[in-house]
């Protein structure tokens, strides 16, 4: 389980670094699916409204479902 809404979060205000952060996560869980790690979990429960307000969780569920 990860929590890129906190610190270090996930940054959606530039494109280039958004894509950097999601590209960070997608490695991450490749080292974890090559040792057998089967089910994630992305929260965001406790996390203030990002840049792009709550359209930006979604579009990172997005990305990352159709990874």
């Amino acid at each position: 389980t990860i929590h890129p809404f906190m610190n270090n979060r996930i940054r959606f205000g530039n494109e280039a670094h958004y894509q950097e952060d999601l590209a960070t996560i997608k490695a991450k869980f490749t080292q974890l699916m090559k040792v057998g790690v089967r089910e994630f979990g992305i929260l965001a429960d406790d996390a203030p409204s990002p840049v792009g307000g709550y359209n930006s969780y979604n579009r990172l569920m997005q990305d990352m479902t159709k990874w």
